[in-house]
């Protein structure tokens, strides 16, 4: 899998400490995605990205620059 260099560090923290869910990677392509694999995917990327704005509300502007 890819690694990514800006925001890896900050990621891992927050995984580290519970903050963030984190799932094991899987190869779309060796299985058929279903229905409920989709359901999942939006729940958990809704989740988040609540979590991101609840983050970004309440860290003092320049915090992740």
């Amino acid at each position: 899998m890819a690694r990514w260099e800006k925001g890896e560090r900050t990621v891992q923290y927050l995984i580290g400490r519970g903050r963030l869910d984190s799932f094991p990677y899987f190869d779309p392509a060796a299985a058929p995605i279903t229905e409920s694999d989709a359901s999942w995917a939006i729940e958990k990327a809704t989740a988040a990205v609540s979590g991101v704005k609840a983050l970004l509300a309440a860290t003092p502007p320049g915090r992740f620059s």
